[in-house]
């Protein structure tokens, strides 16, 4: 038999204990969903950049467009995540070869790390690349390793078992700017400045390259936008408020500049195409016919905003997606004093469930950040400078 006192200690014990699940199961379970882990890639090889060189001014249609120099590179994607789960992360190093530079041939490579699932390193790839800051690591719709490297976009081709080599798709210079779409099935490279301004590539036979550019005697029209801003399987698209009237969605067949087509949109922000029928505008989501969808609600602290500048990053089926928050400061208008940032965070939201899933805290900062979320949205990384962080998700 228990004696009453240890009959009120068990039941005192037993109180204790279901109080504190009440109390705590919920938070803790958000907690324990949201494994966090950082990288340095420091300890991969990676190096501070080095400046950049600068150049002659460049015209885009008529238009200073930038400078002619490594620093009118356009920025290319340093980080994606395969259908494994895989996190593949990509840098600019001094190469070994230093000592023999030339220049076409300045001693640089593209350092590609690849992360398991379980965060150790699987994978390490390097090719020579002719500049600083135009590099990139893609992957195709069927997990082939795609990189943007010495002015070409390559792939990675398995020959055999144990050996691969890179195979160059297309031409893609300082000028070239690279869009993929969502299903990863097809490539889309926009050189304005070339003679056929735009290559499509279709990765289910990546020897399908098409070479597109306006048909001859065909003048652009004042209209037909300078600048790709998302792409699907069918269409290219780019939201644009011409003077005097209200913002416009542009597209056009991937391969004929010379049929734009004019979609109602009320918004002047950039575009991702979710699909053919449904786009990314900051927080909201438009159907072809103009009308809200759906208004992502995120939980937004003092002088932060999410989303507007067009970096969301989306799963293959569009349900998730990984927006950048910032936080700036200290500004004042009046003064001609420009605000700082004082925090970044990336936010995980569930679009089917109209729910947030996580709020990520980024260290160090970066304005311009391009989050990356796997095809099934249950792993998110970010990348700045040397540091990466990888977030998984239920």
């Amino acid at each position: 038999m228990i004696s009453c006192h240890w009959r009120n200690i068990i039941r005192a014990v037993l109180f204790i204990y279901l109080a504190l699940t009440i109390l705590v199961t919920p938070e803790a379970g958000r907690a324990g969903a949201l494994a966090v882990t950082k990288i340095k890639l420091e300890a991969f090889g990676w190096q501070p950049p080095v400046p950049p060189h600068p150049g002659r001014l460049f015209l885009r249609r008529g238009h200073i467009a930038g400078i002619d120099s490594e620093i009118d590179s356009f920025p290319s994607q340093k980080l994606t995540i395969d259908s494994q789960g895989r996190v593949l992360a990509s840098f600019t190093v001094r190469g070994p070869n230093e000592g023999l530079v030339r220049r076409s041939h300045p001693g640089l490579l593209l350092r590609i790390i690849r992360f398991g699932v379980d965060h150790k390193p699987d994978l390490s790839l390097a090719l020579p690349t002719n500049n600083w800051l135009g590099n990139g690591i893609y992957l195709d719709n069927h997990d082939r390793i795609v990189a943007r490297a010495d002015d070409k976009l390559q792939i990675l081709v398995r020959n055999s078992a144990d050996r691969a080599e890179w195979k160059a798709l297309a031409p893609c210079g300082p000028h070239c700017e690279v869009f993929q779409s969502l299903s990863r099935r097809t490539f889309y490279l926009d050189t304005q400045d070339a003679a056929s301004p735009v290559t499509v590539v279709n990765m289910d036979d990546y020897s399908d390259i098409r070479h597109c550019g306006l048909p001859r005697g065909v003048q652009p029209q004042s209209y037909i936008p300078s600048w790709t801003q998302s792409v699907t399987d069918a269409f290219a698209y780019f939201n644009y408020e011409p003077i005097g009237t209200g913002p416009i969605l542009y597209r056009w067949p991937l391969c004929d500049l010379s049929r734009p087509m004019q979609l109602p949109v009320v918004v002047h922000l950039p575009v991702t195409a979710i699909s053919d029928d449904l786009f990314l505008f900051g927080r909201q989501e438009y159907g072809a016919d103009g009308a809200v969808r759906r208004t992502i609600s995120v939980k937004l602290v003092k002088h932060e905003d999410a989303g507007v500048q067009g970096v969301a990053s989306v799963s293959e089926d569009g349900n998730r997606l990984a927006l950048t928050a910032t936080t700036w400061k200290g500004g004042a208008a009046a003064l001609d004093i420009s605000s700082h940032m004082t925090a970044e965070r990336v936010i995980v939201y569930d679009v089917a469930r109209s729910e947030e899933l996580a709020s990520i805290p980024i260290q160090p900062m970066w304005a311009i950040l391009h989050p990356a979320i796997s095809p099934d949205g249950h792993r998110v990384a970010a990348l700045v400078k040397d540091q990466l962080t990888i977030a998984d998700l239920p």
